[in-house]
């Protein structure tokens, strides 16, 4: 084979793989002095491409030599004929089917496909590098070899492309010293695709790759987010963190990926190497009455306030529900934090959402108090009539409990009384655009921002990444949603942090909410589902929220608009048209 483009389409025919090859790699065989499309020269040296030599008229932009193992560098080199009838332009001493070449010199003249005499065969790099992430959908990536590749060996037999453990179809094309593959279509949105190599693609020269390789890259997400990040973005809460002196790194907010990678395994021994710039995830899920906009805390580490449950790999949140109707405003707050062998969940309400203060409802509050308005306009960009509304969260120290700043918390949890308060040395973040580095926490605490991060487009991509290298412990658990409820795609996903204590944090995923001695919501249901596990929680208040009404727009709506991580998107459907602004 040349060095041309070779495209190989492969189809199934009665159960049968048949390779088409739809272009030709190089050219055929010409005489001396004949010249033809796709060569890279023309049999007089003397004039340009294009222009009319002693054997006739060049094609313009031509690229290829008929021999399979012309090769390219960056040197100035001898003319060579070779058996073909087609000048070779070659650099030190390469084989080609006309014997070894010297170069003469040095220039930029070179024409042909690898890059000089090999012993072996490797991949040189990936494009997407190993992995890279927001990779467009469908996507595309590229592997490049230090030698030319034999193009009768690249195929689905040999290259295996797998997503959510699904084989992927596409399009193989092979150049030179590197091919291609092209997805069929698109994949879901936000997840990894895993490349395998078999030992069996081979070089033009013979060498086969030594062993198996792999690469992964991560796709993007779904397109048309910036509204949800907005709306995120002006109920994003302010934050009080308590600091134990002298352990403020330990209870300073980051990102998973502060140090630069997305390995669990040295999350908890990086701190003072990096920044403490503080990142608060956000998702959005809507339906057709509310919006469900959920909080995600992060720490590194988590110190042994109780003997025995120090680890790495620490989170807590929350999720404020947000009505779309009859104008946007806010109606409750839930906060979720993991304790030992247990897992709180505590909701707050507005007096004027109508939910009354029974059962599973921590209290009822005027909207005012609950969600005051801040002055910073974060999230109103462009929005006339709009102001901010951020609850006041109160995070604990060493075992990060999400909290309210105006609740006292009980006996075990949130502990947060005027006789506490006196020795209490905290951090105060506020959201915005750029994340700031506290200072020492104090009374009253210093100032810093977070950012925001989408949660959907950071973690949910490496919801199957386990291991030290990765963020799970394993990936062996499945969402089981309550009967009758939308189960999204099965998969096997990671449910527990990589860490020292395997039960001790979970991602949102896996979040769970136990109402009573008799009744228990499906692992992942409160963030998985929050129509459902909200109108759950409130229901068994004896005050049922009645359905929603899609004329009067009144009522409690369980019917996604936009759920991502159920892949439910309807958002173009008449009744999901029209909050956001």
């Amino acid at each position: 084979m040349g060095n041309g483009l070779v495209v190989w389409r492969w189809v199934g025919i009665g159960g049968a793989l048949l390779a088409l090859n739809l272009a030709g790699c190089g050219d055929p065989p010409i005489a001396v002095g004949t010249d033809a499309v796709g060569d890279g020269v023309h049999t007089d040296v003397t004039k340009p491409d294009g222009a009319v030599d002693s054997a006739g008229t060049d094609a313009t932009d031509d690229t290829a030599l008929d021999d399979s193992d012309a090769t390219t560098d960056g040197g100035s080199d001898a003319t060579v004929t070779d058996t073909g009838g087609d000048v070779v332009l070659t650099d030190g001493v390469f084989i080609y089917d006309g014997g070894p070449i010297a170069d003469t010199g040095a220039g930029t003249d070179d024409v042909g496909c690898s890059g000089g005499k090999v012993t072996d065969f490797h991949i040189v790099s990936t494009d997407p590098p190993n992995g890279g992430d927001n990779v467009a959908n469908p996507f595309k990536f590229t592997v490049t070899f230090n030698t030319q590749v034999k193009a009768v060996v690249i195929g689905p037999n040999t290259v295996q492309v797998v997503v959510n453990g699904a084989i992927i179809d596409g399009t193989f094309s092979v150049a030179c010293n590197s091919f291609s593959f092209t997805s069929a279509g698109p994949v879901l949105q936000a997840s990894r695709v895993d490349v395998t190599l078999s030992p069996l693609v081979q070089a033009e020269i013979g060498y086969n790759l030594p062993n198996q390789q792999s690469f992964h890259f991560y796709v993007r997400g779904f397109d048309g987010m910036a509204p949800y990040e907005k709306l995120a973005r002006r109920y994003a809460p302010t934050l009080r963190q308590a600091v134990v002196s002298g352990n403020d790194k330990y209870d300073q907010l980051r990102s998973f990926d502060y140090d630069g990678n997305w390995k669990a395994g040295d999350n908890g021994v990086n701190f003072s190497k990096f920044p403490a710039l503080g990142e608060v995830g956000w998702s959005v899920i809507e339906t057709q009455s509310h919006f469900f906009i959920t909080y995600i805390y992060f720490w590194p580490h988590r110190t042994a306030v109780l003997a025995g449950v120090a680890f790495d790999n620490d989170a807590s949140g929350a999720t404020v529900a947000v009505a779309r109707w009859p104008t946007e405003h806010p109606v409750a707050v839930t906060t979720w934090f993991k304790q030992k062998s247990s897992e709180e969940m505590w909701t707050w309400v507005t007096n004027e959402s109508g939910i009354p203060k029974t059962g599973y409802v921590r209290a009822a509050l005027p909207e005012a108090t609950l969600f005051p308005t801040a002055t910073d306009g974060w999230g109103c960009e462009g929005i006339s009539g709009c102001t901010p509304k951020r609850f006041g969260g109160f995070l604990t120290s060493g075992n990060h409990q999400s909290c309210l700043w105006l609740d006292a918390g009980d006996s075990l949890n949130c502990t947060n009384t005027p006789a506490t308060q006196v020795n209490l040395a905290w951090i105060d973040y506020a959201p915005g655009a750029t994340p700031t580095e506290p200072a020492t926490a104090a009374t009253p605490g210093p100032t810093a921002t977070y950012g925001l991060t989408s949660t959907f487009d950071t973690w949910w991509p490496r919801r199957q990444d386990a291991g030290s290298d990765g963020m799970w412990v394993d990936t062996t658990y499945t969402y089981e949603p309550p009967t009758g409820r939308p189960a999204g795609v099965k998969m096997v996903i990671g449910g527990k942090f990589y860490n020292q204590d395997t039960d001790a944090s979970r991602p949102p995923w896996a979040w769970s909410w136990k109402g009573s001695d008799f009744y228990q919501l499906p692992t992942g249901t409160p963030f998985l589902d929050p129509a459902f596990a909200n109108a759950k929680r409130f229901e068994d208040t004896k005050a049922p929220l009645g359905d929603f009404n899609a004329t009067t727009k009144q009522g409690w709506s369980q019917d996604y608009c936009f759920n991502p991580y159920l892949y439910i998107d309807f958002r173009t459907m008449p009744n999901c048209v029209g909050s956001l602004p």
